[in-house]
């Protein structure tokens, strides 16, 4: 990517990225294949991966920045207002595409959001010379450092 893109990308507040998603992948394909190390993936949240054996090919993976800390129902209506929806398999090819993408602030995407006010997350995050993905269920506030990511309803 150019270096003029990257500093765009820096700056705004939305940005995009153009990927081209296997959608025949199982959802532990679509995870193994990024190339990341796996922290912590709950299987049960893995089989509800958002993306995986529907979808187009072709998609713009939007990303965007809240300047708070949402709690997942706040991120919900984020999702919402900008017309988005989680896509974790595009989500994670554009991990894949760009390595470097999530090197200085992780990225995710959230779906399922229960009454319990719990929400299934995928993140792609580096931690010193390690860059990873993690698959879980969270309720606890995401911190603005996070960009999250979706794609078009």
């Amino acid at each position: 990517m150019p270096p003029s893109a990257r500093h765009v990308e820096a700056v705004s507040k939305m940005f995009w990225r153009r990927v081209r998603v296997n959608r025949a992948l199982t959802a532990e394909q679509v995870i193994d294949d990024t190339g990341r190390v796996r922290g912590y993936v709950d299987e049960k949240v893995l089989a509800t991966m958002p993306g995986v054996g529907n979808g187009p090919e072709e998609v713009k993976v939007w990303f965007f920045d809240l300047d708070y800390d949402p709690t997942p129902k706040e991120l919900e209506s984020e999702y919402q207002l900008r017309r988005l929806k989680p896509d974790a398999v595009a989500l994670a090819k554009a991990n894949k595409d760009d390595p470097a993408l999530a090197d200085e602030r992780p990225n995710a995407c959230q779906w399922g959001l229960g009454e319990d006010g719990k929400a299934s997350c995928a993140v792609f995050l580096r931690l010193c010379d390690w860059r990873s993905v993690h698959v879980h269920r969270r309720d606890d506030r995401w911190i603005r450092r996070y960009r999250f990511a979706g794609v078009r309803k």
